[in-house]
């Protein structure tokens, strides 16, 4: 690995999306163990873990490899996590989905709101 290379594990949290200049940007958000606290932690996907991205689901443990980056504006600074490969590690446990079918029906008739 070189020296602005990273490679870290964490929970999958979710994706944000914004658009700027007709082009849509994805954001890896990772849920990260960083001792006391825990970290949430945004990489930049790019080309193929764009499109990996629709296969994950919240809970999935992901290995997240990359650079990391940064430029400055305006005599500020702005850091960057790029992801260049992300692995699924493991899957999140399956969620029970509740059978479906008709509603619970009330004694007196009416359909429960639940």
């Amino acid at each position: 690995m070189g020296k602005n290379t990273f490679e870290i594990e964490g929970k999958f949290q979710r994706i944000d999306v914004r658009e700027a200049k007709g082009r849509e940007y994805k954001t890896l958000i990772l849920d990260v163990e960083g001792g006391n606290y825990p970290q949430v932690v945004p990489f930049r996907l790019w080309g193929r873990t764009n499109e990996e991205s629709a296969s994950w689901r919240p809970g999935d443990v992901l290995l997240v490899k990359g650079k990391l980056g940064g430029r400055s504006w305006n005599d500020k600074v702005y850091g960057e996590n790029s992801a260049d490969s992300v692995e699924v590690v493991s899957k999140a446990p399956a969620q029970t989905e509740l059978p479906t079918g008709n509603a619970p029906v009330d004694d007196d008739g009416s359909e429960t709101p639940f």
